[in-house]
């Protein structure tokens, strides 16, 4: 299908049929059990996970998106829902790991992993995709060196001569501001839920906008659009300001990374990924199954399906495994 084609065919109502489609489709729900913050082996009930969080994006992109046509907020609720449908089990330290063991056929990244299977799998892919692109390098088929290269994978790269067709920039913008304003607060939240208030507030002392950090601690019980809402109301000027905001939020951000790494946590993730998803894949390709589509595979499955597998292997039953993919 063209451009020119997915434009003719838009509208509000298939737009309508698209969003609500997204919530019931498999890799959106394996989303439930993927990390968000809280590594696996310590992530609890009440601590946030990758669809909630999907959910939070969905609810503030209506913040920044009122004054849009009816089609952009559709636009933005769509990319919102979609934005993470790419990442893997075990959150950025499961990307990593990925990234590492498929280095030689371009290794793992997530929003490209998200472009790819928007492409794969939704009505109107070309305009969906490109809600979710957000790094237009085209990752090389081969990697020189370590480190995830943040883009897209070369044999979908082709979409990105559409982009000028699709004036997406301000939606794909708004679903960026409201993405991390989303992670950074539930972030802060599930982090008071380990080691408390004061040490939370201890955390961000030094910074330019604390006020904010302590509008986010009264308001922890809260949903995360309605700290949104407060935030638009107390420090609407700072709200208005998306580099002091995206500024302000990436320095909250490095410290509670910076925490949990103190805590061992990511440390002990690292291990428990590298483990199963190594052990997963080899296993894939010893069948002879191609290395993209075992990507494909892994990173549909969410942390408790995947550890499972993972065990299956372990006790000598891959076939069911490899049954499963087939």
């Amino acid at each position: 299908m063209s451009a020119n084609q997915e434009n003719i065919s838009l509208s509000i109502s298939s737009l309508e049929r698209i969003k609500k489609s997204i919530v019931c489709r498999s890799d959106f729900l394996s989303l439930y059990g993927k990390t968000q913050l809280i590594p696996y082996p310590f992530r609890r009930e009440h601590h946030c996970n990758r669809w909630a969080h999907s959910l939070d994006v969905y609810e503030v992109v209506n913040v920044f998106s009122e004054e849009m046509t009816m089609e952009a907020q559709l636009l933005c609720q769509i990319g919102a829902l979609l934005h993470d449908i790419g990442h893997p089990p075990f959150g950025h330290v499961g990307e990593r790991v990925l990234n590492e063991i498929a280095r030689d056929v371009g290794g793992f990244e997530s929003n490209a992993q998200s472009v790819r299977m928007t492409l794969k799998n939704m009505q109107f892919p070309l305009m969906i995709a490109l809600l979710c692109l957000k790094h237009k390098n085209v990752i090389p088929e081969t990697q020189a060196r370590q480190g995830i290269i943040k883009g897209i994978y070369r044999e979908d790269a082709f979409i990105l001569c559409f982009d000028k067709f699709f004036s997406l920039a301000p939606i794909r913008e708004v679903i960026q501001v409201s993405d991390k304003l989303s992670y950074s607060i539930t972030d802060l939240k599930d982090l008071i839920t380990i080691r408390g208030d004061a040490f939370v507030r201890d955390l961000c002392c030094s910074m330019e906008h604390r006020s904010v950090i302590d509008t986010i601690l009264c308001h922890k019980t809260c949903k995360t659009i309605d700290i949104v809402n407060e935030m638009m109301t107390s420090h609407r000027e700072f709200m208005l300001c998306k580099s002091s905001m995206h500024q302000f939020f990436s320095d909250v951000n490095r410290r509670v990374i910076a925490c949990l790494d103190d805590m061992k946590y990511l440390e002990k993730e690292a291990s428990l990924a590298n483990d199963v998803l190594s052990s997963i894949y080899d296993s894939l390709l010893e069948q002879q199954h191609d290395p993209r589509k075992a990507l494909d595979y892994i990173a549909a499955l969410d942390e408790k399906d995947i550890v499972n597998k993972y065990h299956l292997i372990k006790s000598g039953k891959q076939n069911v495994i490899h049954r499963l993919y087939i």
